[in-house]
């Protein structure tokens, strides 16, 4: 999910077909728990900030009405 995931801040982006960088990805998350809160309370907040339902609410509302009155 690339409107989520910010490389080494909310996640760590690999290509799944590299097994061995999927490895890595996995193991560096498993080894360090610091690491997992960080990009976890990281995620929160940008998920916070940007996919709010009450404004998504507002902007497809706002997107309808526009297309009817155009």
């Amino acid at each position: 999910m690339p409107e989520v995931i910010e490389n080494n801040i909310t996640g760590i982006k690999v290509n799944p077909a590299d097994e061995n960088n999927l490895a890595w990805a996995i193991e560096k998350l498993l080894l360090d728990e610091n690491l997992r809160i960080k990009m976890g309370e990281n995620g929160r907040e940008l998920v916070k900030k940007n996919f709010y339902w009450n404004d998504n609410v507002e902007k497809m509302i706002s997107y309808y009405h526009n297309i009817i009155n155009n």
